[in-house]
């Protein structure tokens, strides 16, 4: 597997790009379920970065600039308990390492 690192700090390889973006960048579908609410507030309460990892997303939307969760939505959930707004308490951006894969590859099939 081929690795290029940019000038920006993301990793590509053949299929993939992975980089770091604020959440606020990340959207959720609307096929979320209210019972999920319940879940999401225990893990924002044993919330843990060594166990957030990366999140994987479909490419950007042309529409609204925003990346979808297909991978994580769960912990976005979490974070913006944790992190009203996904912002720290000191005013900086929340970010995340997001997985980018290239539509024509086999992502989650």
């Amino acid at each position: 597997m081929l690795i290029g690192f940019n000038g920006d700090n993301s990793v590509h390889t053949k299929t993939t790009t992975i980089l770091s973006i604020p959440a606020k960048e990340l959207k959720i579908g609307s096929d979320e379920r209210q019972r999920d609410y319940f879940r999401a507030k225990k893990i924002s309460k044993e919330w843990d970065w060594d166990f957030c990892g990366v999140l994987e997303c479909s490419p950007k939307d042309k529409g609204d600039g925003l990346y979808s969760i297909v991978d994580g939505r769960m912990r976005l959930k979490a974070l913006g308990i944790k992190y009203p707004d996904l912002v720290y308490p000191d005013g900086t951006l929340v970010m995340v390492l997001v997985a980018i894969r290239d539509r024509s590859s086999n992502f989650l099939v």
